[in-house]
C-alpha cells in the first residue's frame, strides 16, 4: 500500500477513534444496565461489547504500526520501534483476554486480572513513550510536543486504573492529535 494512502487510512482511524470511543463506553453502560434489568440476555451484552471491543484493539494495532513505520521514515532512527511493538502486543494481548473471556467463563475473573495488568502496564509505556517523544527533534506536523504531553496524561490514568475515566477523554484528544500527524505526513 502506498505511504500516502496508508496515513490518511490511519488519520481516518484515528478520527473515528476519537469520536466513536466515549459512545462505545456509553454504549457498554447502557447495556450493562438492559442487561441486569432482563432487557437483553447478558450474553448478547457480552457478545456486543466484546465485539467493540475486538475492533477497537485492532485498528489501535494498525495504528501503532503505521505511527512506527512514520517515526522510522520521518526520524531516520527505529528509537521507537521496540516501544511501538510493545504497544502492538498489549493490544493483542488484551483482544485474547477478551476473546478467551467470551469463550468461558470460568477464567474471566483471571482474564479480567490480566487485562487490568495490562491496562497498567499500557499506562507506564504511553508514560515512557511520551517522555520519550519530548526529547527527539523531529516535527510531527508541529504536533509532537501536544502528542507527548497527551500521551503521558492518558498514561498517568490508565496506569492508575482510578481514573481510567479521564483518561478516556484525554485519549480522545490524544486520538484526534494522532490524526493531525498522519494527515500531515
Amino acid at each position: 500500500m502506498e505511504t500516502n494512502a496508508r496515513y490518511k487510512i490511519a488519520g481516518g482511524l484515528s478520527v473515528a477513534m476519537a469520536v466513536l470511543s466515549v459512545p462505545v463506553v456509553l454504549l457498554a453502560i447502557v447495556l450493562e444496565y438492559a442487561s441486569q434489568t432482563g432487557a437483553i440476555s447478558a450474553l448478547a451484552n457480552r457478545g456486543v461489547s466484546d465485539l467493540l471491543s475486538l475492533v477497537s484493539y485492532g485498528i489501535a494495532m494498525y495504528l501503532y504500526a503505521t505511527l512506527r513505520h512514520l517515526f522510522e521514515t520521518r526520524s531516520g532512527s527505529r528509537d521507537f520501534s521496540r516501544l511501538l511493538q510493545t504497544f502492538i502486543y498489549l493490544c493483542a494481548f488484551l483482544a485474547a483476554c477478551t476473546a478467551f473471556g467470551v469463550l468461558s467463563a470460568k477464567i474471566q475473573l483471571l482474564v479480567g486480572l490480566l487485562s487490568v495488568l495490562a491496562l497498567v502496564a499500557f499506562g507506564i509505556m504511553s508514560i515512557l513513550f511520551g517522555f520519550r517523544l519530548l526529547r527527539q527533534n523531529f516535527e510531527l506536523s508541529g504536533m509532537r510536543k501536544p502528542y507527548a504531553y497527551t500521551g503521558i496524561a492518558v498514561g498517568i490514568c490508565y496506569a492508575s486504573i482510578l481514573l481510567l475515566p479521564i483518561g478516556l477523554l484525554i485519549s480522545v484528544a490524544n486520538d484526534i492529535i494522532a490524526a493531525l500527524i498522519f494527515f500531515g505526513a
